[in-house]
């Protein structure tokens, strides 16, 4: 995942798809994350399936309780 990471870094207008599982479980995802924060490059978080979370509840998928780690 090392090599996904580094493109991520590096490249300009670009929309990375995550699931909620991976940002929750993954450190350095988080820091690669934190890092274009830093930077500037970083400019929104589009959540989807938010439509599911209202209509099945909030344990539809454990993982988008933790989606507040974002902030």
């Amino acid at each position: 995942m090392g090599h996904i990471y580094s493109e991520i870094r590096q490249v300009q207008h670009k929309i990375v798809y995550l699931t909620p599982e991976k940002l929750v479980a993954s450190p350095a995802l988080m820091n690669v994350l934190d890092e274009l924060y830093q930077c500037n490059k970083l400019d929104r978080f589009v959540i989807d399936e938010v439509h599911c979370v209202s209509h099945w509840g909030q344990d539809f998928r454990k993982d988008y309780l933790h989606l507040n780690i974002l902030k």
